[in-house]
């Protein structure tokens, strides 16, 4: 089967490519044609030199923004791959302050500022909120998630998602396929999880703008919302990593590799030293906790309703 397209959306270094390409090729489909959305040229070069690592992988076509990367002329079925990708999208962060009347609370867009003459050491931008309500209040209450009744004081809409996940739902309904999205989530609201990183740890968001990556997690409800505007397609409630991949069989497959690492003719020790980068490693895409990543990322799948239910998501409601 190589009558398919494979997307991914932000590669990045090229690991989950250089890891996925070989297991397909294995069960004989590869992708006819591979395309990955990617800005970076120094991103690009990486990912190159990743995928020049594997024998028989298809030439890469790189595309600068999403309608390059979707617009492509064949009618292929396309598989669509998003690991965190959705969360490094931008937000509009709103919150809820009395109205002029005091009657009943209103919506404020957060918006950032230019501070005149910053204290040293003190960032030179800062958080204020819009005078009147914005468009972001407009869309946040077409997707029905700012009610009078809702006890949250701080809710995050990300447009460019919603656009993202309804354009990928019309390209499936087009031609075939679906799209796999791994990332920080919920399917519930939750406001205020703007957060900036530099050097894997958390900082200001307004210090050292440019510097730091900014991500917040992804609502999972407002994708399927947007997705829900094509026909028949439908976005898979979001599901834990560690709970996908064991409804895909992700013990039985390591029980499968450390059977075979023990039947090798290596010493006691290496085959000890093995079973426990193995263990460490499932351990690390299936545990629970934050330091590994089973219980932290939300997998969520879309794809045309008619097709059936994904693997992985029998028994799920959303």
């Amino acid at each position: 089967m190589r009558d398919f397209e494979l997307i991914e959306l932000g590669p990045g270094t090229g690991r989950l490519l250089t890891d996925l390409l070989p297991t397909v090729q294995k069960l004989r489909a590869s992708p006819a044609s591979l395309t990955l959305f990617e800005a970076s040229s120094e991103l690009r070069q990486v990912q190159s030199k990743a995928l020049a690592t594997l024998s028989n992988a298809p030439k890469p076509r790189w595309a600068s923004t999403l309608s390059e990367a979707l617009d492509n002329p064949n009618e292929q079925p396309v598989i669509i791959i998003a690991h965190e990708f959705f969360d490094a999208l931008p937000v509009h962060v709103l919150h809820k302050v009395p109205s002029k009347t005091g009657t009943e609370s209103q919506w404020r867009e957060q918006l950032v500022d230019i501070v005149e003459d910053p204290n040293p050491g003190e960032p030179q931008f800062r958080f204020v909120l819009s005078r009147a309500a914005t468009p972001a209040v407009a869309l946040a209450q077409s997707v029905c998630t700012i009610q009078p009744q809702t006890d949250s004081k701080v809710l995050e809409v990300c447009a460019d998602g919603m656009s993202t996940a309804r354009r990928l739902a019309e390209l499936i309904h087009r031609r075939g396929g679906a799209a796999l999205i791994i990332d920080y989530g919920s399917d519930t609201l939750r406001g205020n999880t703007v957060r900036a990183l530099s050097k894997h740890a958390i900082t200001d968001v307004l210090a050292s703008p440019g510097e730091s990556d900014i991500t917040a997690d992804v609502n999972f409800g407002h994708l399927r919302h947007a997705v829900s505007g094509v026909p028949s397609m439908r976005l898979w409630s979001s599901i834990s990593q560690r709970e996908f991949l064991l409804r895909l069989g992700a013990a039985e497959r390591f029980r499968m590799i450390a059977r075979s690492v023990v039947a090798t003719d290596e010493s006691d020790e290496e085959i000890d030293n093995r079973l426990l980068r193995l263990q460490q490693d499932y351990d690390r895409i299936v545990g629970v906790g934050e330091q590994n990543m089973g219980t932290v990322y939300k997998v969520a799948v879309i794809a045309n309703e008619k097709e059936g239910v994904p693997f992985g998501f029998a028994n799920r409601s959303g």
